[in-house]
């Protein structure tokens, strides 16, 4: 039985977004689930996405077990990787503590999570290589 049918995922939300797994960005097709048995969620600050989530936290008990999270993150397993591997959703924002997804829109991740307000707040704070993604998210913001 494929991992879809066995745990009865709901797709909930399609969009295109870069996610940070230990350090490295990856883009793909973004599908947040939303699990029949999850009753934990949480809302991005940004873009108001419910997020229902499995494991919030630094070492997710599912997948490889030497993967330590450079962040806590809402987690939830990947449902298209038999080997148990994850999906990270979000995150709290390091300064304001929002929380926030890890749409290129909501969220940036250097060194720590930031939000959107916060980057652009203090976007002379950071390299030249992130104020250009700081710009991108900006115009990204002002388009909606």
């Amino acid at each position: 039985m494929s991992p879809l049918k066995k745990k009865r995922w709901k797709i909930a939300h399609f969009a295109t977004t870069s996610i940070s797994t230990v350090g490295a960005a990856v883009s793909i097709f973004r599908l947040v689930f939303l699990y029949s048995n999850s009753q934990q969620t949480s809302r991005c600050n940004v873009c108001k996405l419910q997020l229902a989530y499995e494991y919030f936290g630094q070492r997710p008990p599912f997948g490889k077990k030497t993967i330590a999270l450079l962040e806590n993150a809402y987690v939830i397993h990947d449902p298209f990787d038999a080997d148990g591997s994850h999906l990270i959703l979000g995150s709290h924002c390091s300064e304001c503590g929002a929380a926030v997804c890890v749409d290129q829109k909501c969220s940036l991740f250097y060194v720590k999570r930031f939000c959107c307000q916060c980057c652009i707040a203090r976007n002379e704070d950071f390299p030249t290589e992130v104020q250009k993604e700081i710009k991108k998210m900006k115009e990204l913001n002002s388009k909606n």
